[in-house]
């Protein structure tokens, strides 16, 4: 697990990955219960290895597309959202 730059200091980003399945995660945590908190990335693809297309599999609220360049997203009071993403030379 590795803790990510951010825009916003409320908005945690973690990126996590498997070598052997060739998978990465991109976590995003409003860490404040009380306030929606925006958060802003210029360009995703520099936080993910594989160059993929990454995918929402958020447990609520999903985005059906994730848009890299620039990112920007609005998170809800204490909301997290999970983007994931798989290496082309995997099955």
């Amino acid at each position: 697990m590795l803790l990510l730059p951010s825009s916003n200091p409320e908005v945690l980003i973690m990126w996590q990955g498997s070598a052997t399945l060739g998978q990465e995660a991109l976590l995003f945590f409003n860490t404040d219960v009380w306030h929606n908190q925006y958060v802003e990335v210029s360009d995703l693809r520099a936080f993910v290895q594989s160059g993929q297309p990454l995918v929402d599999v958020s447990p609520e609220f999903r985005m059906d597309f994730v848009a890299v360049a620039p990112f920007s997203f609005e998170l809800r009071p204490g909301q997290a959202i999970v983007l994931v993403t798989r290496s082309p030379h995997t099955s």
